[in-house]
């Protein structure tokens, strides 16, 4: 049996559409969010539309909530967000729960009710971006975790720590100010008409803070807050070493320098031009460098399809990840397997050079297949699912193309949920179930109408590095970088 549809598959569950009951509870066996209107026993989804604030789910017949269900209730820490497979509440960061309701173990809630982290040493003070938030938090050793302090103002560039007070300096907007980590509010100490750049120092020792723009570095008197130009040399990053008396900087080209007087030393080989930020720890003469970039096409891929999956109902358990180019470009088939015994999210890169046939004969249960086709191939993209198949979820994102999908040798006990996006019509030979195609609009309102148009993210490094020998040692982070904040915290009052 061949069938076409569309868009008519989803105007249908929306004639079905959802009904009030007249605030009537509906019995039990009617399931959550329906209300029965058919014999009992006859479970057909028009026998039992949803009830107000619930709507059909997109595979199969039952009913998820949406934002506007009674039940839903994100509290103060979260807001409702609209998902494939139903509402759902994104919580603030460091809060967890079905209403965001508590803190993350180890966090607090702080006094502007955020749940935070307590300050401890030793640890480097940095900015992430936490969803739609700038955060200052810790990277803790040995594993350089990412914990957060305080929800700070997007103008925040960059902290520094002072051990005697418990003081934490930051530069606002250009003005050097001082930040509450028990709110996150920010004072300015300095007026707006003197620009300091966007990275930080202190020298306690002075009773003096050091600032650097890209033309120049200053120094600011923490007494009457005065700042003057000590030199007219620009850098990226900044740090003091009390030992030798000397500022220590990566400058605009990322070389690393000293500066005893106005006139910096190079010091050392260009350490490269993503380095962003810098700390050091006068104790044991190592600086940490804090860099960023671009994510990789394979981890975006492998990110838009766990996300998407995600969204979709799928559990992100997946213990192997493997992305398979097809850039050698085939008319043949391209067969998609996997033997591995853990679970597995195999992801099929057609953007690059599209092909126009997949097999599809990934058989461990609790795998998942995404193939993503952004190039918009002039054929048809025909999707063989192999009798051998046995993989939990599928996933195909092609809207620039037609998708036929032939299930004539699917097992008969396969049970799978196969999501399909596509701009240009969906065909399907052989049984339909669990098949759905996702229409463009609900697709674009989940932010995956593309891998194109789909987030970028950068990728953030951290290098601990000698600085009499410049070796370094490079660790990957798992937060997003704001800003050039580092700061080194050796101890807390």
């Amino acid at each position: 049996m061949t069938l076409r549809y569309g868009l008519w598959a989803m105007t249908l569950a929306l004639v079905v559409g959802c009904a009030d009951d007249g605030g009537e509870a509906p019995p039990l066996s009617c399931g959550e969010g329906r209300i029965c209107t058919c014999a009992p026993g006859d479970d057909r989804p028009e026998c039992n539309p949803c009830q107000e604030g619930y709507r059909p789910a997109l595979v199969g017949s039952d009913c998820v909530p949406t934002c506007n269900a009674p039940d839903v209730d994100c509290g103060e820490a979260g807001v409702c967000e609209e998902t494939a497979s139903g509402a759902a509440c994104r919580c603030d960061p460091g809060h967890t729960g079905a209403s965001c309701e508590r803190c993350e173990p180890g966090l607090t809630p702080n006094d502007a009710g955020q749940c935070v982290a307590a300050l401890s040493a030793p640890a480097l003070l940095t900015l992430s971006v936490v969803g739609s938030e700038r955060v200052l938090g810790a990277l803790v050793p040995p594993g350089w975790s990412f914990r957060p302090l305080a929800s700070v103002p997007s103008t925040v560039t960059d902290v520094a720590y002072d051990a005697g007070s418990g003081r934490v300096f930051a530069l606002n907007g250009g003005r050097l100010a001082t930040l509450d980590l028990a709110s996150g509010a920010v004072t300015d100490l300095t007026s707006a008409d003197a620009d300091l750049g966007s990275a930080l120092s202190l020298d306690p020792a002075g009773n003096r803070a050091l600032s650097a723009s890209a033309n120049a570095i200053h120094e600011i008197d923490l007494e009457t807050f005065q700042a003057e130009e000590l030199s007219a040399v620009g850098a990226r990053a900044l740090e003091y070493d009390p030992s030798r008396a000397r500022i220590l900087g990566l400058d605009e080209a990322g070389a690393a320098f000293e500066l005893a007087d106005s006139a910096p030393e190079l010091v050392g080989r260009t350490q490269g031009s993503d380095w962003l930020a810098m700390a050091f720890d006068p104790g044991s003469a190592r600086a940490y460098l804090l860099g960023s970039e671009a994510e990789s096409r394979e981890d975006r891929l492998l990110r838009y399809c766990a996300g998407a999956l995600t969204r979709f109902g799928a559990v992100p358990a997946w213990h192997a990840k493997r992305v398979v180019d097809a850039s050698g470009g085939s008319t043949a088939p391209l067969t998609l397997a996997y033997e591995g015994a853990d679970p597995a999210l195999i992801v099929a890169d057609l953007g690059t050079r599209p092909i126009d046939a997949v097999t599809i004969a990934v058989d461990h249960p609790d795998a998942a297949v995404c193939v993503v086709d952004d190039g918009g191939g002039a054929a048809e993209l025909e999707i063989a699912l192999s009798a051998s198949l046995r993989a939990g979820f599928l996933l195909v994102a092609a809207p620039g193309r037609a998708v036929s999908v032939d299930a004539t040798a699917r097992p008969a006990d396969a049970s799978y949920s196969f999501i399909v996006h596509t701009d240009e019509g969906l065909s399907v030979s052989g049984p339909l179930e669990g098949i759905t195609e996702h229409d463009t609009a609900s697709w674009e309102a989940l932010a995956l109408d593309s891998i194109t148009n789909f987030p970028e993210r950068r990728a953030a490094t951290l290098a601990l590095m000698d600085w009499a020998s410049q070796a370094t040692l490079e660790v990957r982070l798992a937060h997003e970088p704001a800003g050039n904040a580092l700061a080194w915290v050796a101890e807390v009052p």
